[in-house]
């Protein structure tokens, strides 16, 4: 009897402590809030906002407000993020709303998937990132695009790895060999740019008067305008080292000279159209041919090695407080479900293809002839395929060297230590090559052009 009275007690007095709480606050806290279990929080979409893993994405946990983002030997700390952020991701996500509603198309154009480069993701190499290649095709996929044909479709569609015309890829050698009559070359033998440091790759832009290449293999016979060259290499210790596979040949970095065709008007417009976008790849190996113009670019890497963008010009803002939010609560990052990313699209600074006047630090002035950067053996396998990186579009044309140039050890240890975007990894830590993807049966084809004047 005594025993029940206690019992009575307690139950009168948690009801009586319950009905003044709902009297102090004006609502009763939800049972299942109340009995959440403490646990460590997932994702983080936004500065002091946690997301459980549980399914239930109205729980959550307010942080402490800090957004600690720090970088491998850097000085920059948390205090770093601007104060407008959040203000900015209400507009984004009001506006994702919107785009939510509206009808989806594909980005398939005949047999090609054909996305513009008009977005700017956060994307990985990282093996068991919820942000990694597996998962590009659906990160930032409630943005919506309109393609060539006025429809509209997600951002990243066209990293579909069902696509068939992806990259990179294993080559084989042919049976024969296609001579041409005529040469391949550029109409210049001098340009102006400068070196960045974009988080992803070092990447020279072109600045000046821009040089078209001629004797390219397209259908039409145009020429391509030369806009850029960048720089991939593997995952520090890993046998495969570039991109594409040559002969199950892989070498040491790999180099990409890009271009837009010249009746487009820039990469943005080209990459919306079937071989708008031409890209010689350039193995890079030690003791192999040497090339003034690599060599000037690899003189500079040191200066930009350092990714010093600020939180406003990084894409992958958001994807680091994530990170230093795991951190904070003891969590090893794991391999898991992809998320659907909502990358930070303030700034076109760091952009893949197309960017503004500079990612952070970046080493202007810098001259070259464009011809150093071919080889003096003008041989190339050449197929179709897309981008390597989102939005992945088929709308490339590859022009593989089939011969090296050369790179020193110094330099190979510039490109693995290259700082990215992403708090606290350097290049070597992952590498940024993307995985080899399916031939589907595309032909190869080894083409021979007469030597020009380099």
């Amino acid at each position: 009897m005594h025993v029940l009275r206690g019992i009575t007690l307690v139950v009168l007095c948690l009801a009586a402590f319950a009905a003044a709480r709902v009297a102090e606050t004006g609502q009763e806290e939800p049972i299942d809030r109340r009995t959440q279990p403490s646990r460590p929080a997932y994702e983080s979409e936004r500065l002091g906002e946690l997301r459980y893993s549980s399914g239930h994405p109205e729980h959550t946990a307010e942080s402490d407000g800090q957004y600690y983002y720090t970088r491998k030997g850097s000085d920059q700390d948390a205090d770093a993020a601007p104060e407008h952020m959040d203000e900015f991701l209400d507009q984004q996500d009001a506006e994702d709303a919107g785009l939510e509603s509206e009808s989806i198309g594909s980005p398939l154009v005949g047999n090609k998937l054909l996305c513009p480069d008009v977005g700017r993701t956060c994307f990985r190499y990282k093996r068991d990132s919820p942000l990694r290649p597996e998962c590009w095709s659906g990160l930032d996929s409630s943005i919506l695009v309109e393609g060539s044909r006025g429809q509209k479709f997600p951002l990243n569609s066209c990293c579909n790895l069902d696509g068939k015309f992806q990259s990179p890829i294993k080559i084989y050698f042919p049976p024969r060999i296609e001579k041409r009559r005529g040469t391949l070359n550029y109409d210049n033998d001098e340009v102006e740019g400068y070196l960045e440091n974009n988080g992803v790759y070092y990447k020279y832009i072109v600045t000046s008067e821009k040089p078209t290449l001629r004797g390219t293999p397209n259908e039409d016979g145009l020429g391509y305008v030369l806009d850029s060259v960048h720089f991939h290499i593997g995952k520090r210790g890993d046998k495969r080292q570039t991109e594409h596979v040559i002969h199950g040949r892989s070498y040491s970095a790999e180099a990409h000279v890009v271009h837009h065709r010249e009746d487009y008007p820039n990469l943005e417009e080209a990459s919306a159209h079937p071989d708008g976008i031409l890209v010689i790849a350039v193995m890079l190996k030690r003791k192999a041919e040497k090339s003034r113009a690599f060599n000037t670019l690899f003189s500079n890497f040191a200066e930009v090695r350092r990714y010093t963008a600020a939180d406003f010009d990084n894409v992958c803002a958001l994807e680091n407080r994530r990170l230093a939010n795991l951190e904070l609560s003891g969590i090893v990052e794991e391999d898991g479900e992809c998320l659907k990313a909502n990358s930070n699209r303030q700034s076109d600074n760091c952009g893949i293809l197309e960017s503004g006047p500079g990612c952070g630090v970046h080493v202007t002035g810098i001259k070259l002839n464009p011809r150093s950067l071919l080889p003096r053996v003008p041989r190339y396998f050449t197929y179709e395929g897309g981008l390597t990186s989102p939005p992945c579009t088929e709308a490339t044309l590859w022009l593989v060297a089939e011969k090296p140039k050369g790179i020193t050890r110094s330099t190979l240890d510039l490109l693995y230590m290259m700082e990215t975007r992403i708090r606290k990894t350097e290049i070597g830590d992952h590498g940024n090559l993307r995985p080899l993807q399916k031939r589907h049966g595309r032909t190869i084809r080894r083409i021979q052009y007469k030597k020009a004047r380099l």
